[in-house]
């Protein structure tokens, strides 16, 4: 191929944009590297031709996802009487970090938090920490984490402090004030203990694609189509932004699959009672059939339904 550029006589190339895109792909194409005996050390890019699309995903939550985190959800209930009583919230684009990079910190960033609280921080009272997290990145806030725990109450302020540390480590630099944030709530009895929970996955959750749903029958023996934002109450989705391909969300090994399986938990989630008391409706079921058991002497794995 000429790869010689037409030029007019007074300077001005006469190429049509496909005959530089050629030509500068010819060029590329047969440019010598330092193996060679060349002077260049790496071909440059070709400034002509478009660059590829950026791989993304949008931030709603499959409905593989969503089941994924309410069972992770239920089964801490039914099998831990763990309510999750602690949110927190960390905005990484807020400190300069990438997607991919926060959501590798934050995973690290559990991790630690578990053994810390195995250890009992200062105080030496230790307890298994459960935890599911999902990522949104939204504007203003950016590429930002919400992460569902159980927190020992008399650790409240020192786990902050921790955290903030941590991150830091982490992250070799400041946490800035306004990157994390941690909202504690010390329900007076357990059914407040579960609603709140629920009221905390509704909102974590919101981000739900809408893409399913299940049917309910009414008392006239008809079947009606609803989507699972409507039967799980979910909050209003909010204004998002597309993320890179990503896993959004997850919960911690003590309250994952596996975990559900060796105790023989089996899910309600498509059970379509949307018109149950909120709390059997949502959980409180679970945790219920798990006191009977307690009561009965039986094991907690053992199903009653």
């Amino acid at each position: 191929m000429n790869t010689n550029l037409k030029m007019s006589s007074n300077g001005i190339v006469e190429m049509s944009m496909d005959e530089l895109e050629a030509y500068f792909d010819e060029i590329a194409k047969n440019a010598p590297s330092l193996n060679e005996g060349g002077t260049f050390a790496k071909p440059q890019a070709n400034p002509f031709r478009q660059p590829s699309p950026v791989a993304s995903r949008t931030s709603g939550l499959t409905t593989r996802e969503f089941r994924k985190l309410y069972e992770a959800l239920a089964f801490a209930l039914w099998r831990y009487q763990a309510p999750m009583n602690t949110h927190l919230v960390i905005a990484w684009e807020l400190m300069g970090i990438e997607p991919h990079r926060g959501a590798r910190l934050l995973c690290q960033y559990l991790h630690r938090a578990q053994k810390w609280a195995r250890q009992g921080g200062r105080s030496r009272i230790s307890w298994e920490m459960h935890y599911l997290y999902v990522h949104e990145n939204a504007p203003g806030r950016g590429f930002h984490s919400h992460v569902l725990i159980n927190l020992e109450g008399v650790h409240r302020k020192a786990f902050e402090k921790w955290s903030r540390e941590s991150l830091a480590v982490l992250i070799r630099q400041h946490v800035r004030v306004d990157a994390f944030r941690l909202i504690y709530r010390h329900p007076k009895t357990m059914d407040a203990g579960v609603q709140r929970t629920w009221g905390w996955f509704r909102y974590v959750t919101k981000q739900h694609d809408d893409t399913d749903g299940c049917c309910e029958r009414d008392e006239s023996d008809q079947y009606s189509w609803k989507p699972l934002r409507q039967v799980f109450r979910l909050f209003r989705a909010r204004t998002a932004l597309p993320i890179p391909p990503m896993k959004l969300c997850g919960a911690s090994h003590s309250i994952g699959k596996t975990a559900q399986a060796q105790a023989r938990f089996h899910s309600k989630f498509w059970s379509g009672k949307t018109k149950q008391p909120y709390n059997e409706d949502f959980g409180g079921w679970e945790l219920q059939q798990l006191v009977k058991t307690l009561e009965q002497g039986m094991q907690p794995g053992f199903s009653l339904r």
